[in-house]
């Protein structure tokens, strides 16, 4: 991959430079599935993935059977325009976020948008918020939404080596998103640098009365105070896996202490959340839901014809379609026992996480890979490409973690973070 096709996050984008990059790169890259002129008249030019509802653009979640689909504005979005913000196009997915085949996890393919390519190296650009982690790294956009379910907001950050924040879940409404599961997606960011990442998080964090888990989040937001020295006050975990490399994280580690943050390592532990069985039910449920729902604009009455359809053309799934069909042999639950099941392994989740920084004294949670603890608790966590200064310059990502309700925390050390590196 030429280099070129990677613009420096420290770069000026102008409406110009963003519509000539597109123009020029992404025939290549495949990020962006449509866009218009971005307006001269924004500060700000931001494109959502192809799950979020965008009026004048399709809502096709990279399927076939979604290709015609047409949603209005997606409560984050409106609040997006309300503040000005230029939202002028959408971006390719992992067809319906993952849920279509286990085939190619990181190659980010949908029909719709074909496989993607990283900006930056060869390496797959990771899933299912493919484009809009290449968009961004790319000089597409100052800005790109994304949702995760389960590292589609942190396996792309981390490929493309841009910043990028899942916050807690309910922090964001999911209104107007088509959904993979109710109970466990949260809409997220990815920026060019972290002032724009704050702003455009300052915009769309806000309260909506008709998502439940907004509603919950917002009366439940614990009010954290700030003081000059919170950074150094809070030692850093890191988490050393077994495939964890050691020259990374002695680097990592090295270079958090030249900052004056302490830190210690913790040993890495693969933990089962039941994430397969939540999800898989949750799908059926959620898409379910939303099928019935925008029945008049698509050509399958429910989620079982949908995965009928997938069966019948195999067009639509040139890789198999596994994870669907693996949906359909879990035993089925009723909403309130698969609520008080999944609400059983998210609390789990976030027990955990609180126990390590007990155990350990420590405020963040740091890995130099993705770990699922912060998924599946709804708990915040973002991506930081740290620079390592040696004789050649390189890019180190890491994936920070919080405790629940803790984002801005989180953000005021990612921010300390980029400015000290």
């Amino acid at each position: 991959m030429d280099l070129q096709d990677s613009f420096p996050l420290e770069g000026s984008l102008t409406t110009q430079v963003v519509a000539k990059r597109i123009q020029k790169f992404n025939p290549t890259l495949k990020a962006v599935r449509d866009w218009r002129e971005p307006d001269i008249r924004k500060g700000f030019h931001v494109l959502v993935k192809n799950n979020i509802g965008l009026e004048g653009f399709y809502t096709s979640a990279g399927s076939k059977f979604f290709r015609e689909l047409k949603l209005k504005d997606a409560f984050c979005v409106q609040l997006l325009k309300k503040h000005h913000v230029d939202v002028f196009g959408t971006t390719h997915m992992t067809e319906l976020a993952g849920f279509v085949t286990t085939a190619h996890p990181n190659r980010g393919y949908s029909y719709l948008g074909g496989f993607p390519k990283n900006p930056v190296s060869e390496m797959p650009p990771g899933g299912s918020s493919t484009g809009s982690a290449i968009a961004v790294k790319a000089g597409f956009c100052h800005a790109a939404l994304g949702t995760e379910t389960r590292g589609s907001i942190m396996k792309p950050g981390f490929a493309c080596e841009v910043y990028a924040f899942k916050p807690s879940r309910g922090s964001i409404s999911r209104k107007g998103i088509i959904p993979l599961s109710s109970l466990l997606d949260s809409p997220g960011i990815f920026a060019c640098n972290m002032q724009v990442l704050r702003k455009i998080y300052s915009f769309i964090s806000s309260p909506d009365s008709e998502d439940e888990l907004s509603v919950k989040f917002y009366s439940e937001k614990r009010k954290f105070k700030q003081t000059d020295d919170v950074l150094v006050s809070h030692r850093i975990g890191i988490i050393v896996c077994s495939n964890s490399s050691r020259s990374d994280i002695s680097t990592i580690q090295n270079l958090l202490e030249e900052t004056g943050l302490q830190t210690v390592l913790i040993p890495g532990k693969e933990i089962d959340f039941c994430y397969k069985k939540i999800s898989s039910l949750d799908f059926l449920r959620s898409m379910n839901a939303f099928i019935k729902a925008n029945r008049s604009q698509l050509q399958v009455k429910d989620v079982y014809e949908l995965i009928q359809n997938y069966r019948q053309d195999r067009e639509a799934s040139p890789f198999g379609m596994d994870r669907l069909e693996d949906a359909l042999k879990f035993d089925k639950l009723e909403n309130k026992e698969l609520e008080a099941f999944a609400t059983s392994n998210i609390r789990r989740a976030a027990d955990w996480i609180d126990s390590l920084c007990r155990q350990f004294d420590c405020g963040f949670l740091l890995s130099t890979d993705f770990v699922d603890w912060w998924s599946i608790s709804g708990s915040p966590s973002i991506v930081v490409p740290l620079v390592v200064k040696t004789s050649k310059k390189t890019v180190l990502p890491v994936m920070i973690g919080a405790q629940f309700g803790s984002d801005e925390e989180l953000l005021d050390l990612a921010k300390f973070l980029a400015e000290e590196n």
